[in-house]
């Protein structure tokens, strides 16, 4: 079940809502702050992680410091 942001247009409250197909409205949504149902659907980033993150990982091709150019690095 996918889980969407929305932001709240008086308060400017962020929440996140587990969508279950079918069933959750987007008109039936409320602020869990102030209560009002005047709700905006945001754009969310993947959660997608393809491995660490950190600055001393190496890179996915193995070398020690970060790609310049992943696409040609790691043949993608």
């Amino acid at each position: 079940m996918p889980i969407y942001e929305y932001q709240c247009e008086k308060c400017g409250n962020v929440m996140e809502v587990l969508v279950k197909p079918g069933v959750v409205d987007d008109e039936q949504l409320s602020c869990s702050m102030c209560g009002s149902s005047k709700m905006k659907k945001l754009l969310s980033t993947s959660a997608i992680s393809m491995g660490e993150t950190s600055d001393s990982a190496p890179s996915c091709c193995g070398i020690d410091n970060p790609c310049d150019n992943p696409k040609r690095c790691c043949g993608m």
